[in-house]
């Protein structure tokens, strides 16, 4: 075999080739045809699929699929009569539109088939999740709840997220209350908990966000009065053995509040193209989860932390309203195992919602909010988690944000409470503290 490089990159053989078929191509061109190629062969791009021949072929096809004006005319011109949707994706659709749809995407197989992929320099096409041409998850066959709004859902106290507040002490001025930290409950017995019905087990919270609000007149907006609110958003991490207590330091720093945004929960599928079903083991779940571990390396040392951070223990599934498929109607957000928290518990899904089992079938993580109403979280069970970390030579953290403030109709003219803690798991339970600061607004004095 020849292995020599040719100046294009492609080994001495492969390059004999290349320019044999070019010799035999330009052999069977008219002098026309041959100055056309000759000028796309100079250009420094490759040359693009003209759209034209998209448009014939979905035309072609929708008429021999069947469409015609007498058949399908007046219902197509009538489907959206009443409506003014516009261009809008969550919508009646014409008959002639529906086979649109088929020929696009026989064409988009053709095209996969016979042409190089190249996406800002990724060459290798693997499935149509690569271009956003996916579109019911059969996988997703969950029920929408009727209050589902994740955002609100955390103002439900249940038991994986058990924070107890109600001291809103509506005889102080608000501007008291709000800079009073003498009330801020701990966080710590919401980071491993036991479902009251289970004896004997325990589940790591890996993420959750909780918040409570002072109620609201029923005659009023909750939006147009000023109220008092707190809330919390824990997040579990994976550093190296050794490391929690530097870990814990960093976040205390208010470093992590800085930088809280960067190390939210990642997404997968859903909106970002995998399946829920697929999370885990599929091609378009690995290769999305090569893309994240390529992304973490930008914060596996945080500024200022002698720790380096592990990994990520839960990761977000979004499926949103408003596609084309219309499937789902409103949109939700769940949360999964990491890949590495899957390979290295061996466990599979269950076949349904966010429920994965181990090797003996039992249930080993879940999103509590699937079965119940309330907010979601991503729970896993301790025994297999506490031995992933020892195999692994790994600490369990958490690193918790919130406020203490007040929402409504004026803004927080008197200053806010930043929430922030730090805990490592060792000996059986969270060990870390939580601290409130004073957030004055610019020109007022704490």
């Amino acid at each position: 075999q020849d292995n020599d490089q040719a100046s294009n990159g492609l080994p001495g053989s492969r390059e004999s080739e290349l320019a044999n078929a070019s010799a035999h191509l330009m052999a069977t061109l008219s002098d026309e045809h041959r100055a056309e190629w000759e000028a796309i062969d100079e250009r420094d791009w490759p040359p693009g699929l003209d759209p034209r021949i998209a448009q014939r072929y979905i035309l072609n096809r929708v008429i021999g699929l069947g469409w015609t004006a007498r058949r399908f005319g007046e219902f197509d011109a009538l489907a959206n009569f009443d409506f003014s949707y516009g261009r809008s994706a969550n919508k009646p659709e014409r008959i002639g539109k529906k086979y649109q749809w088929i020929a696009y995407y026989e064409f988009l197989a053709l095209v996969a088939d016979r042409f190089q992929y190249n996406n800002w320099g990724e060459r290798d096409y693997v499935g149509p999740w690569q271009i956003g041409c996916r579109d019911i998850d059969p996988s997703d066959v969950q029920v929408a709840r009727p209050d589902e709004r994740a955002w609100h859902e955390g103002t439900r106290r249940t038991w994986w997220a058990p924070l107890e507040y109600e001291d809103w002490r509506l005889e102080l001025p608000i501007g008291e209350w709000v800079t009073d930290d003498s009330d801020i409950p701990d966080i710590e017995e919401g980071l491993v908990i036991s479902k009251p019905s289970e004896v004997g087990l325990s589940w790591v919270n890996a993420f959750v966000f909780q918040m409570r609000s002072e109620p609201h007149p029923a005659d009023i907006g909750k939006y147009d009065v000023e109220r008092r609110e707190l809330w919390y958003r824990t997040i579990a991490f994976m550093v190296p053995e050794g490391k929690g207590d530097d870990f814990i330091e960093w976040v205390m720093s208010g470093a992590y509040w800085e930088e809280r945004w960067q190390f939210s929960v990642p997404g997968v599928g859903g909106s970002y193209g995998v399946f829920l079903g697929e999370h885990g083991w599929s091609p378009a779940s690995l290769q999305q989860a090569k893309g994240m571990e390529d992304d973490a390396k930008e914060w596996e040392h945080p500024p200022g932390s002698a720790s380096a951070v592990a990994g990520m223990i839960a990761v977000t599934h979004l499926a949103e309203t408003g596609g084309y498929d219309c499937s789902i109607d409103s949109s939700r957000e769940v949360h999964l195992p990491s890949q590495s928290i899957i390979n290295g518990c061996r466990l599979h899904w269950a076949g349904f919602g966010v429920d994965y089992i181990d090797e003996n079938g039992a249930i080993a993580a879940f999103d509590p909010a699937v079965h119940e109403n309330g907010p979601n979280s991503l729970l896993l069970r301790t025994d297999l988690l506490e031995r992933y970390l020892s195999e692994h030579n790994l600490e369990l953290c958490w690193a918790v944000t919130g406020e203490k403030q007040t929402t409504g109709t004026v803004g927080q003219p008197h200053g806010w409470l930043r929430l922030q803690g730090a805990y490592v798991y060792r000996d059986g339970r969270p060990i870390g503290k939580l601290i409130a600061e004073l957030q004055p607004l610019p020109g007022i004095n704490p």
